[in-house]
């Protein structure tokens, strides 16, 4: 699925097989941006962090730490 990387400034966008790896892109680059599905589905997007909260809002999307998820996709 294509995104779109919610940032300030420069706009990017990306390819992601799932939300999980969305995220997990997203937070590679700074937890404080967003990521929106070009498909335009809300239930696929990632939600930008200002003020923290993105570990745990990935552990209760995913039900993992976000190094678990990068561990076991790697694994993969």
């Amino acid at each position: 699925m294509q995104y779109e990387l919610d940032n300030p400034s420069d706009s990017y966008t990306f390819i992601a097989e799932n939300r999980e790896i969305a995220a997990l892109t997203v937070f590679a680059f700074r937890a404080r941006y967003g990521a929106t599905p070009q498909s335009g589905d809300d239930n696929e997007r990632v939600p930008i962090f200002f003020f923290g909260g993105a570990s745990e809002w990935y552990k209760e999307t995913f039900g993992r730490t976000p190094q678990d998820g990068i561990d076991a996709l790697s694994a993969q």
